[in-house]
């Protein structure tokens, strides 16, 4: 009967493009952005790359006074955004908001991914085991890119306006992109109105030692083995590495008040659910933003990107368009 369930379950997701009315002008991105993001720190220079939906090219109209702009941040991935963050980026589109889908900028992580060679993927494991401290640059880079596509984008839109427009940003993401949206968030210095997330956690060293995602696995196993260490030992050694993480932002979010749209996934093992738990309880998601889905890591972002967008594109409707203005569907 499970196995049944789950086929249908995927065919349905499978269709959801052609459910979804491919025609309109959002199931396509209106462009790919690319920006140069400058050195800062340690962190050297490097180019980024997102697909812009923008339903105000081909629209009679006007850009709103107050521009809503959501990023979309991916989850561990390969080297282009994955279809179920298409399939959000298309949804809020057609609500009116502008979407910035980034490719991702952790390195390592889209070869891992992009490579169908075992030995190939066991060689990167080890080059991330080798230099653990990727994870951390990967949210630096991930700030300094959204930073980058943030000042393109109001630059672009100054210009383009016969007003001095405002902007109003949000954040999605599953799964790390949960994690970094949440970062993201209490380290730009944007006006922020919204953070949408599937399976964030906190605690995030113990959530290293402890997930069963397969790359996560892999890290920590090559990595205890490189050093001769135990799992206490490699958690002890990730929580010194840390200086990044969604715990660093909560003060900046719950002084700026800004909401939360939770999806935890109660089967969890990727980010264990109480480590989801925590993060509800760390940033004070009330209860009628906690969305509990009785799924796996995977099925539950998928079943949140196929079936449950109408819960995200309300959410950032609410957050994003003043009580004075509407989306470009009403």
């Amino acid at each position: 009967m499970k196995t049944t369930y789950n086929i249908f379950f995927l065919i349905l997701i499978l269709l959801n493009p052609i459910l979804g009315n491919c025609n309109q002008s959002c199931y396509k991105p209106s462009e790919r952005l690319t920006v140069n993001v400058p050195q800062s720190g340690n962190i050297k220079s490097f180019e980024s790359k997102a697909y812009l939906y923008n339903p105000y090219t081909n629209s009679s109209k006007p850009l709103p006074s107050n521009v809503p702009i959501v990023f979309i941040i991916p989850p561990l991935s390969g080297e282009k955004p994955i279809f179920t963050d298409k399939w959000v980026a298309r949804k809020l589109c057609k609500q009116g908001i502008i979407v910035v889908l980034t490719y991702g900028d952790i390195e390592y992580v889209a070869k891992y991914y992009g490579s169908k060679n075992p030995s190939v993927k066991k060689k990167i494991s080890i080059q991330m085991a080798s230099d653990i401290t990727f994870l951390q640059r990967g949210a630096e880079r991930t700030i300094g890119a959204l930073k980058k596509f943030s000042e393109v984008l109001e630059k672009r839109f100054i210009e383009n306006s016969n007003t001095a427009p405002n902007f109003n940003y949000g954040c999605y993401g599953a799964s790390l992109g949960s994690l970094l949206c949440t970062v993201v968030a209490g380290k730009i210095q944007l006006s922020w109105k919204g953070i949408a997330a599937v399976a964030p956690g906190t605690n995030i060293p113990e959530i290293m030692a402890t997930s069963s995602l397969k790359l996560l696995k892999r890290i920590r196993n090559e990595w205890m083995k490189l050093n001769n260490k135990n799992i206490e030992e490699f958690t002890n050694h990730f929580d010194k590495i840390l200086t990044i993480d969604p715990e660093g932002s909560a003060e900046v979010i719950r002084d700026k008040k800004i909401p939360i749209l939770q999806f935890l996934t109660k089967k969890d093992t990727g980010i264990p659910y109480k480590y989801q738990e925590l993060y509800s309880m760390f940033f004070k998601v009330p209860e009628e933003n906690r969305i509990q889905l009785n799924k796996e890591h995977n099925m539950g972002i998928l079943q949140v990107s196929a079936f449950r967008k109408n819960h995200i594109t309300e959410f950032f409707k609410k957050q994003l368009f003043p009580s004075n203005e509407s989306s470009i569907t009403n």
